[in-house]
């Protein structure tokens, strides 16, 4: 008789990050001073909220104690939300060294911090045709992008431009793949 066939681990989220992230706050005094001392100033509620404690979810509460206070909701290439990066902004130095952090028990693979809009670049519609895409590196860097990209459309008439972040470099790959379509 065979032994059964292992299968692949599924890649389903085991929670529900896109609950959990409309339930971050839209403020926090820690985490705009952080933002704002960086001269990362681009807001968009869609895009980023603060992990307070206030989420009713015991792990994300737990890293909002240890200074993981930044929330970056991480889509896949049709718009849902996926995961959520955490930025730690103190105070004192982040545990274990690490800066970032995705939710546990959610999959970052194809998943990036970027627009919800980004689905109308997905479906094809004309009106985004001369739009551009650009792949950077975390939450703090697609604040920057966003602001010098939109700054850039709205005074110089640019193309818009898109950037997808990928949740650290070696997701890069992972959104390059999932994106390509776009």
């Amino acid at each position: 008789r065979r032994a059964p066939r292992a299968t692949a681990p599924s890649t389903a989220p085991v929670r529900d990050a896109a609950g959990l992230f409309s339930r971050l706050a839209v403020h926090d005094d820690a985490g705009e001073e952080y933002l704002t001392r960086r001269g990362l100033l681009y807001r968009d509620p869609e895009v980023m909220r603060f992990n307070v404690g206030t989420s009713g979810d015991p792990w994300l509460d737990e890293k909002a104690e240890a200074g993981y206070r930044v929330g970056f909701a991480a889509r896949n290439a049709g718009g849902q939300v996926r995961t959520i990066s955490l930025r730690h902004v103190g105070p004192g130095e982040p545990p274990d060294g690490k800066k970032t952090l995705a939710l546990a028990g959610c999959p970052t693979k194809g998943a990036a911090i970027v627009s919800p809009g980004i689905e109308q670049l997905v479906l094809g519609d004309p009106e985004f045709a001369s739009d551009r895409v650009v792949i950077v590196e975390g939450g703090t860097d697609f604040l920057g992008a966003s602001a010098l990209f939109g700054a850039a459309s709205a005074d110089y008439g640019s193309p818009p431009t898109w950037p997808l972040a990928a949740i650290g470099v070696l997701q890069a790959a992972g959104v390059v793949t999932a994106f390509a379509n776009v």
